[in-house]
């Protein structure tokens, strides 16, 4: 009988990873002295105080290693089901057999049609995997299924989904000044800087813009570290552990809505 052992033992194993990656995760964010340090003061204008996040350590590359290998796991669940589904539909399992995933339609009726990539599953099974297409989604780049697609691909060829750290402002900052006597700050503006992942020379967080110069102006904040992928495009600087349980989840979901189909 067709069963779905194999790929439920691929995803296993990848959720396992992830957990362990976050354990690794949180060990060396904690680890003194802190991979990273954030500094608040005036800068280049005395009516902007700024805070500014700073890497003092880098990621480790394992992070990357792990990362990838947790979304090679992922993609391969999907070309091994449609092994399954061709399988279960009395049909032998081809070398072209893979998963299409398109962000286009045209590229995906040619994965059909010219390719084999699905040939000998059901339609009913088709039907589902048209569904499941970024190209029928307002923002194709951007779903969970085409982000486990590209980045794997990405991963195959250079040692991609380099993990940064990212730092955020918690719950505000307080303000004050440090001579009792001294002008009372007018506060005019605040501002979150774009994310970025951190370097070594540092970039802006959170600034105050102030009325007038205030020399003894000061303020605090409660700050939070992330460990993101830094990846150019859409999924910039999204946060590493939510987004690989969001594709684990996504990717068990996705495959055993297909347990009518392989009898499982």
């Amino acid at each position: 009988m067709t069963s779905l052992a194999g790929i439920l033992a691929k995803l296993d194993r990848a959720e396992e990873s992830i957990e362990l990656l976050n354990k690794e995760r949180v060990a060396f964010l904690m680890t003194e002295p802190l991979p990273y340090h954030v500094e608040g003061g005036f800068f280049d204008d005395p009516t902007k105080y700024e805070f500014r996040g700073y890497q003092d350590r880098p990621v480790p590359l394992r992070f990357s290693i792990l990362a990838g290998e947790i979304i090679h796991q992922l993609r391969s669940c999907f070309d091994h089901l449609i092994g399954e589904l061709a399988a279960a539909n009395g049909q032998p399992p081809i070398r072209n057999h893979e998963f299409p995933i398109c962000t286009d339609r045209e590229k995906f009726r040619k994965a059909i049609r010219q390719q084999a990539k699905v040939k000998g599953i059901s339609r009913s099974a088709l039907r589902r995997i048209v569904k499941a297409q970024p190209y029928r989604h307002a923002t194709p780049d951007t779903t969970t299924i085409n982000l486990i697609h590209q980045w794997d691909i990405l991963d195959k060829h250079r040692l991609l989904l380099v993990v940064g750290k990212m730092v955020t402002l918690g719950n505000g900052a307080e303000v004050g000044t440090t001579e009792p006597e001294g002008p009372t700050p007018e506060i005019i503006k605040l501002t979150k800087a774009p994310q970025k992942v951190l370097s070594e020379q540092g970039h802006e967080i959170f600034s105050i813009a102030l009325s007038q110069p205030v020399p003894d102006f000061e303020a605090k904040g409660q700050f939070h570290v992330h460990l993101v992928f830094g990846e150019e495009g859409p999924a910039y600087a999204v946060e590493v552990i939510s987004t690989l349980r969001t594709m684990a989840a996504f990717t068990r979901k996705f495959i055993s809505s297909f347990k009518d189909e392989l009898g499982a």
